[in-house]
């Protein structure tokens, strides 16, 4: 969790109530954060696809497919951040995919994990995504401390 410095410049009552408002905004600051540590995620998981997995390349159906979601949890004050390959209906329109094609999500899970063609010989995983995890971690970790430091600096001065 980052950590801001707060002074009191005046008194215990204007700093209660720049509190308060922080309070409010909070959720806010934190999905702000969290957008940016994803959007550094998914970078990388892109990144890999095209540079560590052999058959693929820029603008296919997988690489169309990874993206990043953010959302408040269901608890209210959380927030949920995921990044990866997902499900997406205009993609698959635009790769012209019907319901009974192997799905994207599916394809990028062989290609972590390994698989085995029905009569051929066992393909090794190739771990783009665990990777990107792994790698990204320390700039993750400083994007999401730095974009939350400023939100909550940006308001405290409102």
């Amino acid at each position: 969790m980052a950590k801001t410095r707060i002074s009191v410049e005046s008194d215990f009552d204007e700093l209660v109530k720049d509190m308060l408002k922080l309070a409010e905004d909070f959720p806010d600051v934190i999905v702000e954060a969290a957008e940016e540590e994803m959007k550094v995620f998914e970078s990388a998981i892109k990144r890999n696809w095209v540079t560590m997995v052999p058959w693929a390349h820029s603008g296919d159906y997988v690489y169309d497919s990874i993206g990043y979601n953010v959302e408040h949890g269901t608890q209210g004050g959380d927030v949920v951040g995921m990044a990866g390959v997902f499900l997406l209906d205009a993609v698959n329109a635009k790769h012209g995919k019907e319901k009974k094609d192997i799905k994207a999500p599916t394809l990028a899970y062989w290609a972590e994990f390994g698989f085995t063609p029905n009569n051929g010989k066992p393909h090794a995983g190739v771990p783009f995504m665990s990777n990107a995890f792994h790698a990204t971690l320390a700039e993750r970790e400083k994007v999401f401390t730095n974009t939350l430091s400023a939100g909550i600096s940006k308001r405290m001065k409102k």
